[in-house]
């Protein structure tokens, strides 16, 4: 990127920034002139903010910079060819050249400010790169027409319509949508800027904002809106209806993600859960990437940032500062590990890797809804307040159980079909531990294991809304008879090929579901005490099951060397309401500390 000497002094206080005036051409094969000057942020002169991906560090444009020849990206270099005005000069703010990305310390400075820069320009101006020109004019078009009916259809028939009403109730004529049209449609919405952590806050942000592709202008607000109706009209397809089909492999999500109006500010592990499969080239910027979209504020100030961290230090940042703030584990259910986790010495076991897009579904969030308490309340006991930092994290709280058996990694074909994984299959070989251990007498206490199973399959909740637990009696029986028909269907299908005549009902479809989004890339696993949970795909026997003060749920751990490697959260459906606290309390269990690592 530029070179130190460009900048006459460093900025590392107050809120002063710089700003780039582009010097002006009417020849687009003039070398690119401007000048970085510093101002102040809340009297500065009228200005726009510019959005762009970085791209590859080479090959590298020439640009004169202050005086001096420095040489920076090639698509800074286009995207500010493509802004040079002919005969007046222009003001641009631009990360790359008015931070000096070699001083770490002026990053962790300007970094906080980026969100007054975006939000107090009178335009933000995004720079997608160049395209063809064909190419560009019909995406142009096609966005503009379907953002102006989804306009129209609001102003006709309600005034704040869901993005659903619209998926319902807007039909676009078919025609519209040709090969070269969908086409050129999947070029824009493939462009990188839509992937980039960066570019959501500076988008989110903006007071306005013009979109660049090539010499296409685009209005931000059709891009958005074409791509929340693109998938909503994609994401449930109605197979019947032919612009469905044409527009299915036009990739909107992140660009949905972009323009939802009703996403707002966010607790900081939120904001980081729902932007975590966006991309950045720094590694800490997944976490600083997307603060400025965090409230309260609070938990921004928590994290001190500070670039000069390894990455390691800045994820494990993210966990210290909740439990400082809220003596609460929270950032625990963001941690999940690859299936042969044997530890890693960049990124601490109980820090959430926010570089990693896909992970199980948290259990227990939000926590403020979640009816489970497996420490009865209790908040993190800190055993040590000076091993309380980025390598160790010393925790009380009450050893549960060595693992004594464990399960298949779950996924889809565990649980829309009974297809055995090394002769087993994960549900259907639980179940028949329970007959056993029953002798086939579906007596009261046997009946609580089938209970007991059935909500440990959906980590005790039933939809998105609720768990078990706050059901009324008729809605818990419901659950339950959904269960029993859910796995006959699996039993038949094991032993006959075929449903035969146990097919899914609405309600066995309900529970399957439920189950899968709890128990996908997650294991079933036994205690030594017979106990049985759902815990993390990386667990193995030997493992233990512990719950720690501060956590709803109960957590796998590995012992290392006396301490532990931290695995995750797990399901155990007879300590989720604080038992092992009371056995604890009661002097029949002894609390110990956890170091984990």
């Amino acid at each position: 990127m530029s070179e130190p000497s460009i900048y006459a002094r460093r900025i590392l206080s107050g809120r002063e920034f710089r700003l780039l005036l582009i010097c002006p051409s009417s020849d687009p094969h003039q070398r690119l002139e401007c000048y970085c000057r510093p101002f102040q942020l809340d009297a500065a002169p009228p200005y726009e903010a510019l959005s762009y991906v970085w791209g590859a560090p080479n090959p590298t444009s020439e640009l004169l910079c202050n005086g001096k020849s420095i040489a920076v990206g090639l698509e800074l270099g286009n995207a500010l060819t493509r802004l040079r005005l002919p005969d007046s000069t222009r003001m641009i703010w631009a990360d790359a050249l008015c931070i000096n990305q070699d001083d770490n310390e002026e990053k962790s400075h300007q970094v906080p400010l980026m969100g007054s820069i975006y939000s107090q320009a009178r335009r933000v101006v995004v720079w997608l790169g160049h395209g063809d020109v064909q190419q560009t004019m019909e995406a142009a078009q096609c966005v503009e027409k379907i953002a102006e009916a989804c306009r129209q259809y609001d102003r006709e028939r309600d005034p704040n319509p869901t993005s659903f009403q619209r998926y319902k109730a807007l039909v676009l004529p078919v025609d519209i949508f040709t090969t070269t049209v969908c086409s050129s449609l999947r070029a824009l919405y493939d462009r990188p800027w839509f992937s980039r952590v960066w570019c959501i806050q500076e988008i989110r942000l903006a007071r306005d904002a013009l979109v660049l592709w090539g010499q296409q202008e685009f209005s931000w607000s059709n891009i958005g809106l074409a791509a929340s109706w693109i998938f909503d009209k994609t994401v449930t397809p109605d197979k019947s209806e032919a612009v469905t089909t044409l527009l299915a492999e036009v990739a909107v999500e992140h660009a949905d993600i972009m323009y939802d109006a009703a996403i707002a500010k966010a607790p900081l592990l939120d904001v980081l859960l729902s932007y975590r499969d966006f991309e950045s080239t720094n590694p800490k910027d997944k976490v600083y990437g997307v603060l400025n979209l965090v409230a309260p504020y609070v938990e921004v100030e928590a994290l001190k940032l500070d670039y000069k961290k390894s990455v390691g230090e800045v994820y494990a940042d993210t966990v210290l500062s909740t439990i400082r703030l809220y003596s609460r584990l929270t950032a625990f259910a963001y941690v999940t590990h690859p299936e042969e986790y044997s530890g890693s010495d960049e990124v601490r076991s109980w820090a959430p890797r926010w570089d990693e897009p896909w992970v199980p579904m948290p259990m227990g969030i939000p926590e403020a809804s979640c009816p489970w308490s497996a420490c009865a309340g209790y908040r993190v006991r800190i055993v040590d307040a000076h091993h309380i930092g980025p390598k160790r994290l010393r925790l009380f709280g009450i050893l549960y159980e060595k693992v004594a058996a464990v399960r298949v990694i779950m996924d889809y074909e565990n649980l829309q079909d009974p297809a055995e994984i090394d002769g087993v299959h994960p549900f259907l070989s639980v179940s028949e531990n329970i007959m056993k251990s029953s002798g086939l007498n579906l007596h009261k206490d046997s009946m609580e294991q089938w209970y007991m199973f059935a909500r440990t399959l959906t980590a005790g909740s039933s939809g998105d809304a609720d768990y078990v637990q706050n059901l009324d009696e008729k809605a818990r029986e419901t659950f339950y008879c959904a269960f029993a028909h859910f796995m006959k269907r699996l039993s038949t299908l094991a032993s006959r090929g075929t449903e035969g005549p146990i097919d899914h009902d609405p309600a066995s479809i309900k529970f399957q579901d439920d189950a899968y989004n709890m128990c996908k890339q997650r294991r079933l696993f036994w205690t030594q005490n017979g106990s049985y949970g759902l815990g993390p795909k990386c667990m193995q026997t030997g493992d233990v099951v512990a719950v720690l003060f501060g956590g709803n749920t109960p957590y796998v751990l590995r012992p290392h060397s006396g301490e532990y490697l931290f695995l995750g959260q797990a399901y155990v459906d007879g300590i989720m309401q604080g038992q092992l606290v009371h056995e604890l309390q009661a002097g029949r269990v002894q609390g110990q500390e956890f170091c984990l690592i």
